[in-house]
């Protein structure tokens, strides 16, 4: 069985001058409980070179345990994919799912959206 799930729908994001991360709105995370294998889609359509995005997972709701589970430094506008198989993958797909933000320093802008095509062994 399988399932497409919005991990994030269209945002764009702007900043100035800081290099502090950006995460995904807690509330936002995706459940990925009953799946083992995921397909992300990022769909970028503005950007400034130099950003990356990361996908991480996680086991429970707890900041220490999140880890990256595939990233993603897209050099133009367009969609990229990554595909995490449980079986071969370093970080395989845990149970809480969101992405975090790396931006250059200095004005940058990001407009994006993620999918996540989530099926069971």
């Amino acid at each position: 069985m399988g399932a497409t799930i919005m991990l994030q729908d269209w945002i764009a994001l702007r900043g100035a001058s800081s290099s502090d991360d950006i995460f995904q709105t807690a509330s936002e995370w995706v459940d990925a409980e009953d799946y083992s294998d995921v397909t992300v889609l990022l769909e970028v359509s503005e950007l400034t070179s130099g950003m990356g995005i990361e996908i991480q997972t996680s086991p429970a709701i707890d900041e220490r345990l999140f880890q990256v589970m595939t990233s993603f430094a897209p050099s133009g506008t367009g969609t990229s994919q990554s595909i995490v198989r449980f079986a071969t993958a370093s970080v395989p797909l845990a149970r809480f799912v969101r992405w975090r933000l790396r931006h250059p320093v200095g004005s940058w802008v990001f407009t994006f959206r993620i999918l996540l095509l989530l099926k069971t062994e």
